[in-house]
């Protein structure tokens, strides 16, 4: 559970970190407390699912999984104008970017982790 939260908490920070240097060149004045305030917004689904995944129930934590992170998406996608006050012309292109490097970071930040946390 708390390599679980660990997890989270660095995926979080890095997601900010990386659409912040986005949104810098794609908007002026832009903060990373926006950035933060979003990617936490956008990745509630996935953090209820991993509170729930502390008490495990055969096959429906991958169920839950599966059904979080297209919500995630939706809430993504829904989350940028309010958040971010980008203009509406390039929220589908900032979306769609938005999307893909969370998947990317979803997939490597995990394999990172153990080499990150054995380093003396």
């Amino acid at each position: 559970a708390i390599s679980q939260a660990l997890l989270i908490f660095v995926f979080v920070w890095l997601l900010a970190l990386v659409y912040s240097g986005i949104m810098a060149f794609a908007a002026k004045g832009f903060h990373f407390s926006k950035c933060l305030n979003f990617v936490a917004y956008a990745i509630t689904p996935l953090l209820v699912i991993n509170v729930l995944s502390v008490f495990p129930i055969p096959h429906i934590s991958m169920i839950c999984d599966l059904i979080a992170l297209p919500y995630v998406f939706v809430v993504l996608g829904a989350g940028m104008l309010p958040f971010l006050k980008v203009p509406e012309k390039n929220a589908p292109i900032l979306c769609g970017l938005f999307c893909g490097l969370m998947m990317c970071l979803w997939s490597v930040v995990p394999i990172l982790m153990p080499r990150l946390i054995n380093i003396h």
